[in-house]
């Protein structure tokens, strides 16, 4: 009997050994499923960790999001001078912006995306050399940039064309502005708007010439006492174009001896030179 019950278990091993070489299945337990099945079966996480990269001043901590469930979006992380244009799974932030309404099936990081803010400072050199304007990222400074007017000394850039406020180069930029140069010549605007005149000077040079055209617009006219007591000048070129010299404006220059007037001006003050050794040429 023990010898009978000895070679059917033997054949039951023999068969169960030949029927998973021939076709693929094996037994545990009563239950059987293929072998392939068994090696290549995936381990499902209960939780999946998503990371949060923002590149900015901004931390965010990381999410264990159980499997299949969402995440939760953070509040918009901030950076100077910058917008927040969302969360994107690719470091160089192709396709799509994330989906937080999608499940989570697996571990992730997410790069929060930004779009700089650019302001522009324009430069109204107002008769100095031409100063290009300069984009700038909110929240930056700009370095003062340089212009020169022949004959005048420059006095520095200012937020207003009346030169009452003065601009700091230590300031950041929070929109987009335009400076002007401020010269030891002022010209000041006409009550018509059309035209200009010179109506003040506290430069130190020795030649200087008046310009014909400011800003666009013709120059009709010295003022009243704009160059007293200047002792610095020698010699002064009118443009042609200028109309008129008013009382006393060039009072008192006593180391002035040449000034050229051009056939424009048709109107001078009685007093326009007085004190003043110049010697007066017209062309």
């Amino acid at each position: 009997m023990k010898k009978k019950l000895w070679l059917v278990v033997a054949s039951f091993v023999l068969l169960s050994v030949m029927a998973y070489a021939v076709v693929g299945w094996t037994f545990f337990w009563g239950k059987r499923e293929p072998a392939d099945a068994v090696q290549n079966s995936t381990v499902t996480k209960a939780f999946y960790t998503v990371d949060f990269v923002t590149h900015g001043t901004t931390t965010i901590n990381s999410q264990a999001v159980p499997h299949g469930q969402k995440a939760t979006k953070p509040v918009d992380p901030t950076f100077e001078g910058c917008i927040f244009m969302g969360w994107y799974l690719d470091a160089n932030y192709s396709g799509e912006p994330f989906d937080f309404d999608k499940p989570i099936t697996s571990d992730m990081t997410l790069y929060a995306c930004w779009n700089a803010i650019i302001y522009t400072v324009t430069f109204d050199s107002c008769g100095g050399t031409a100063v290009a304007a300069i984009p700038v990222m909110e929240g930056k400074k700009i370095t003062e940039p340089t212009t020169e007017w022949t004959g005048y000394e420059f006095r520095g850039w200012y937020t207003d064309e009346a030169y009452s406020t003065p601009f700091d180069f230590d300031q950041k930029i929070t929109q987009n502005i335009t400076l002007y140069a401020k010269w030891s010549i002022r010209f000041t605007l006409a009550h018509d708007g059309e035209s200009y005149g010179v109506t003040e000077y506290d430069g130190t040079a020795s030649a200087i010439t008046i310009p014909a055209i400011y800003r666009g617009k013709p120059v009709t006219y010295i003022g009243k006492w704009v160059f007293e007591n200047c002792q610095t000048l020698t010699s002064v070129v009118i443009e042609e174009g200028v109309l008129r010299l008013d009382r006393c404006v060039f009072y008192g220059c006593s180391n002035l001896m040449t000034i050229i007037i051009p056939v424009s001006v048709i109107e001078i003050d009685e007093d326009a030179f007085r004190n003043c050794p110049a010697e007066i040429i017209r062309k």
